[in-house]
């Protein structure tokens, strides 16, 4: 006798359908990207945009993912900006004997940082008191193309009224 499938809409498919959709929504908190969370559930990428059109809850929790997420990357950014990243700084030769089980000697030659230094990110930094204190930080240049040499300028609203006073 052949094995029943369950019909659409029964309460298992629903179990099914939520479980991709909880596993969705908690690897994406974790790496930020629809692509790699949809391939990890496997799911399409265009069933998360159903589910966030069509299911009010989903979008809800997709959106709580969202500000995990951000936080998490919120708090990657201050660290580097603030405590910066260990890069290193030159690399020496080790070499490293070993003798093998038959008795023969064997030379393996790895390289070692000399040091490290550690790297801070200006930019980050930046941008992350701008976005906390805009009117502060904002940008206070003006640019503006006019009278600049070279550069052509509109005048036909000039002539215009020209025009019209003639």
């Amino acid at each position: 006798m052949a094995e029943k499938k369950p019909h659409r809409g029964t309460r298992r498919d629903a179990r099914s359908v939520q479980t991709r959709k909880d596993k969705f929504l908690k690897h994406f908190s974790q790496c930020g990207s629809i692509t790699e969370a949809a391939k990890h559930v496997p799911i399409e990428r265009k069933l998360h945009y159903y589910w966030l059109r069509h299911d009010k809850q989903y979008a809800k929790d997709f959106q709580e993912a969202n500000e995990i997420i951000t936080d998490t990357l919120e708090a990657e950014a201050i660290r580097r900006a603030t405590f910066g990243v260990e890069k290193p700084v030159g690399f020496h030769e080790v070499k490293t004997v070993v003798i093998k089980e038959d008795g023969t000697k064997e030379v393996i030659t790895t390289y070692q940082p000399w040091g490290t230094t550690t790297d801070y990110s200006d930019r980050l930094l930046e941008l992350l008191l701008k976005a906390r204190k805009p009117e502060q930080y904002k940008e206070r240049m003006h640019h503006s193309m006019d009278n600049i040499p070279g550069v052509p300028v509109d005048l036909s609203g000039v002539i215009k009224r020209k025009e019209e006073e003639e």
